[in-house]
């Protein structure tokens, strides 16, 4: 069973420069660590190649982990997008518009 490999959560990705891009890596390395986070299929084949319990458990608790920082990557997505995306949204249907600090100084 192969699976692909997680994307890198710690490191930089020069690849984000706002807020959509950062919004898309965010989904992407909680997708990432989803696809870690169930696999009963790949449980079977540790158990099928005779891996002990202790170390099943082990795996079992990294599966566990994986959907916790899965669930959170997607909480911090969904946050960054509602905070922003609706201003960003304005700011190009008002391309006049001052800046942030402009419209929130008073």
């Amino acid at each position: 069973m192969t699976q692909s490999a997680p994307a890198q959560a710690g490191q930089s990705n020069s690849e984000v420069t706002g807020v959509r891009s950062l919004v898309k890596y965010l989904t992407d390395v909680a997708a990432a660590h989803a696809g870690h986070g169930h696999g009963e299929g790949f449980l079977g084949s540790l158990t099928g190649m005779e891996v002990g319990e202790p170390d099943l458990q082990l795996v079992r608790d990294a599966q566990e982990a994986s959907q916790n920082a899965a669930a959170a990557w997607a909480r911090a997505s969904a946050s960054v997008a509602a905070n922003n995306l609706p201003v960003a949204e304005q700011y190009s249907l008002n391309p006049q518009a001052a800046n942030k600090h402009a419209n929130t100084n008073e």
